[in-house]
């Protein structure tokens, strides 16, 4: 079952979306997560960016073990807009939280604010 959420922060136009897949087993949503970004190659690439690199900057106890969340930066240079995004496993669900800075001024999208939806998501997933 899909879902999916967006918002906007307009004072520096961040965008955050987060979008969420419910599989009829745990096997399927881990093959799917392994499919999207499987570990030591690139993920799938949203619409825009070029590369991402893997965002080895969070610590393993941040989240709850039922969570398995595989956190990419881009790189520079960043075209219209820099992103972040991360892929949560949970259980059965398969997670995407992607978050953007637009503006084309090569402005990353903040880490902090992306790190605090990020969490949040898990702890509401685990």
């Amino acid at each position: 079952m899909p879902s999916s959420r967006r918002w906007c922060r307009p004072p520096d136009g961040t965008s955050s979306r987060m979008y969420l897949l419910q599989f009829n087993s745990v096997a399927l949503a881990t093959d799917t997560a392994d499919e999207l970004s499987p570990v030591g190659f690139a993920p799938v690439l949203p619409a825009g960016v070029t590369e991402l690199e893997l965002d080895e900057s969070w610590p393993d106890t941040t989240f709850p073990e039922t969570v398995l969340p595989t956190v990419f930066t881009e790189t520079e240079p960043y075209g219209k807009e820099h992103v972040r995004i991360a892929y949560v496993t949970a259980g059965d669900v398969l997670a995407l939280v992607v978050h953007s800075r637009g503006g084309g001024g090569g402005e990353e999208a903040a880490r902090v604010p992306f790190q605090q939806t990020l969490i949040l998501q898990d702890q509401l997933l685990g």
